[in-house]
C-alpha cells in the first residue's frame, strides 16, 4: 500500500472523529431544532464536495486542501458553545479534507481499488468512535477534536513536503470532456447506487443494534477493505453482484446479530467500487467525481431528515434498497464495460498480453 494512502487513510479517521465527536458532543445538545442542525451540517460537509471538487480539479494543490480543511474543522471546534458555528465550520472543513484527499486516494490507488477501500474503512472506524465518544457523556469542550485535527494536518503535510516541498499535486490536465451517452446513464446509475446506500444506512434498525454497535462499525470497516482487495483480484462486476445478492439474503434476518452483521459487511464490499468507478469514468475531473459522490450521499440523508420513509426500516425495505443497489450497480458496470474492464479471474499472464494490446482501462 502506498505511503501516501495510509497516510490520508489514517487522517480521515482523525477527521472522522474529530468533526462526528464535536458535532455530538457540543453542536447538537445547544441547538434546538436538531433536524434543522443536521440538514446543514451535511449539505457543508457533503453537499458542498460538488463545487469543491471541481474546483479542486484545476487548483490542483490537493494536500493543501485537505489541510485547510483539518485547520477550518479545527477553527469550528473552538466555538464549541455556538452549534451552528461549529456545524457550518466543521462540515465545511470535512468537506476540503474529503475533496483534498479522496483526490490523493485515487491518483495514487491507480488501477487498483484496495487504496479506496482502506481509506472508507478508516473513516467509518474514526465516526463510529467519535459519535460514541460525543453521546456517551455531555461535554463542554472539544479540546480532544481540536487535537485530532491538528494531528491530521501535521500529518499531511509532513508526508506531503517529503514528496513534494512546493505542496503541488499531480492531478492531469482538465480538458474539454465530451462523455458518450452510455458513460452519462452510467454515471448516473452509479451515483443512484451511492445515494439508496446513503438513505440505507441510516435506515438500519437492528433490535440489539445499540449493544453491539461496534461490530456493526468493525463488519463495515472490514467490509471495505475486503471490497477494494476482491475487486482487485476478481473484477468489480463479480465481486459487487455477489456481495450484494449475499447482502439481500442476509438481510432478510436483521434480529439476528451475525446474520445483520454479515449482511452489512457484504453491503460495504461494494462500496469502494462505486467510488472508484465513478472515478474512472471522469479520468481528469477526479475531484469533481468525488464530489458528485457526495452530494449524492446528502441526497441520501434527505429523506430521513425529514423523517420519510419510503422503504421501511425492516427486512423487505433492507431487502428492496440492496436489490436496487445492485440492479444499478450491475447496469452501471455493464454501460461502462469499454472504459472500466474488470479483470474476470484471468490468469495474470493473459492479463498483461491484453494490457499491453488493448487501450481501456482495466481494473
Amino acid at each position: 500500500m502506498p505511503i501516501n494512502i495510509t497516510i490520508y487513510s489514517i487522517a480521515h479517521c482523525l477527521v472522522d472523529f474529530a468533526c462526528a465527536f464535536a458535532y455530538y458532543a457540543c453542536a447538537a445538545p445547544n441547538f434546538e431544532d436538531w433536524v434543522l442542525l443536521a440538514l446543514i451540517y451535511n449539505f457543508c460537509a457533503f453537499g458542498l464536495q460538488l463545487p469543491l471538487g471541481y474546483w479542486a480539479d484545476r487548483i490542483n494543490y490537493n494536500a493543501v486542501f485537505a489541510i485547510a480543511g483539518c485547520l477550518m474543522a479545527a477553527v469550528g471546534c473552538a466555538f464549541a458553545s455556538h452549534a451552528l458555528v461549529l456545524a457550518v465550520l466543521a462540515g465545511l472543513g470535512g468537506a476540503l479534507f474529503y475533496v483534498g484527499s479522496g483526490l490523493e486516494v485515487l491518483h495514487d490507488g491507480g488501477d487498483r481499488v484496495k487504496g479506496m477501500g482502506l481509506y472508507l474503512a478508516l473513516g467509518a472506524l474514526g465516526l463510529y468512535l467519535g459519535t460514541y465518544a460525543g453521546t456517551a457523556q455531555p461535554h463542554d469542550s472539544t479540546a480532544w477534536a481540536m487535537l485530532a485535527l491538528l494531528t491530521a494536518a501535521a500529518t499531511i503535510a509532513v508526508g506531503q513536503y517529503n514528496r513534494s516541498p512546493n505542496f503541488r499535486s499531480h492531478n492531469p490536465a482538465v480538458g474539454e470532456w465530451k462523455p458518450s451517452v452510455l458513460a452519462i446513464w452510467a454515471l448516473g446509475l452509479f451515483l443512484a447506487s451511492v445515494l439508496v446506500r446513503s438513505y440505507l444506512n441510516l435506515l438500519f434498525d437492528f433490535t440489539w443494534g445499540n449493544e453491539y454497535a461496534f461490530l456493526v462499525v468493525l463488519a463495515v470497516a472490514l467490509g471495505k477493505v475486503a471490497g477494494g482487495y476482491g475487486a482487485d483480484k476478481f473484477g468489480l462486476m463479480k465481486v459487487a453482484t455477489f456481495s450484494l445478492l449475499g447482502a439481500m439474503v442476509f438481510m432478510g434476518w436483521p434480529e439476528s446479530i451475525w446474520c445483520g452483521c454479515l449482511g452489512v459487511f457484504l453491503l460495504a464490499i461494494s462500496a469502494p467500487i462505486a467510488v472508484w468507478a465513478v472515478a474512472k469514468l471522469m479520468p481528469d475531473r477526479h475531484g469533481l467525481s468525488f464530489g458528485m459522490m457526495g452530494a449524492a450521499m446528502f441526497f441520501g440523508f434527505l429523506p430521513l431528515d425529514f423523517y420519510l420513509t419510503p422503504l421501511p426500516a425492516s427486512p423487505a425495505g433492507y431487502i428492496i434498497s440492496c436489490a436496487i443497489i445492485l440492479l444499478c450497480l450491475y447496469a452501471a458496470l455493464r454501460l461502462a464495460y469499454d472504459i472500466i474492464r474488470p479483470i474476470d479471474q484471468t490468469p495474470p499472464g493473459e492479463i498483461r498480453k491484453k494490457m499491453l494490446n488493448d487501450q481501456t482501462i482495466i481494473a
